[in-house]
């Protein structure tokens, strides 16, 4: 072993007869190759998350007040009313809304992707406020203490109570919509990226009804057609303040579709900015009824078209 140690150094400086170093092993003149570096490959990202907020700027579709005055059966006692219903306000006469969105989506191919989304569209007034009219209420054939009314007798007397009528309402619509959504980016050559899309889903509307209203009587009336008499006094026999107040919200669905065009931009890799336009259509309607003061208000929502400018940010992730 000492032996082969030592003849170790001589054996290494003349184990190629001296023909060179270690690099020239073989006996030839070419050297030991080298291993040709192992590529790293590059992944496309193949999903994304995305943040989008919006801006309605432009409403049309059908917003409905119907009233049913406060009736009553022939020989009732009671007493009949006549007003006002509350005014609804048409969708072209809102003002903007305010949109939120998030989702997730995936890179089909480098110019088509897919992806779905939640939004939430924040509440609108539909309903004016205050509401101020003169109510009237009214017997028919009084005949003595006992209201009755009998409308083909040759005779009828009535009495007519007006009443100043105060409501304040605040009726708001909102909706959520859950969509299904198709790119197409256009292969530009600039940093800016031209796409277009389209979308399906479902709209689920939300109307919230809070109402409060005060009707106090100012003065009475008695018509007397035998005479023909009329007499005015005060508001005795009748409420000298009737109050109706209360809430209730409700929910509808509804079919959405939407179309998208706009322009998306690299802010650096794995980050895009999308700025754009889109249209949307919520279908199915949405009702709901509040009582007042002389019947019942129904305030109905039908499908509304909406015009809206957006803008997000996408998140590539692997």
């Amino acid at each position: 072993a000492l032996m082969a140690t030592a003849a170790a150094p001589v054996f290494a400086a003349d184990w190629n007869r001296g023909a060179g170093g270690m690099k020239d092993y073989g006996g030839g003149h070419a050297g030991i190759p080298v291993p040709a570096p192992v590529p790293i490959p590059e992944y496309e990202p193949q999903w994304y998350l995305r943040g989008d907020i919006g801006y309605n700027l432009n409403s049309s579709g059908n917003v409905d007040s119907v009233f049913e005055p406060r009736t009553i059966a022939p020989g009732s006692t009671d007493i009949e009313r006549t007003g006002s219903p509350v005014n609804g306000i048409g969708f072209e006469d809102l003002e903007g809304q305010g949109v939120f969105s998030f989702g997730v989506g995936r890179y089909l191919t480098d110019s088509w992707r897919i992806e779905a989304t939640g939004e939430r569209r924040l509440a609108q007034r539909i309903v004016e406020n205050p509401t101020r009219f003169n109510g009237r209420i009214r017997s028919i054939a009084n005949q003595g203490d006992a209201l009755t009314i009998n409308r083909d007798a040759g005779t009828e007397s009535h009495r007519d109570f007006f009443y100043d009528v105060n409501r304040s309402e605040q009726t708001d619509l909102s909706s959520y919509m859950l969509m299904a959504n198709m790119f197409y980016d256009f292969d530009a050559r600039y940093v800016f990226k031209p796409y277009v899309g389209g979308g399906v889903g479902f709209v689920f509307h939300q109307i919230n009804r809070d109402y409060t209203e005060t009707a106090s009587c100012f003065r009475q009336i008695q018509y007397n057609q035998n005479d023909q008499s009329v007499a005015s006094d005060t508001c005795a026999g009748a409420d000298a303040v009737a109050d109706v107040n209360g809430g209730d919200d409700t929910t509808g669905v509804g079919l959405g579709l939407s179309l998208m065009a706009g322009v998306g931009y690299e802010v650096r890799d794995g980050l895009h900015w999308d700025l754009g336009y889109r249209y949307v259509y919520q279908g199915g309607s949405v009702a709901i009824a509040a009582p007042t003061f002389n019947g019942v208000s129904t305030v109905e929502v039908e499908g509304r078209h909406d015009h809206e400018i957006r803008t997000g940010i996408r998140f590539d992730i692997q």
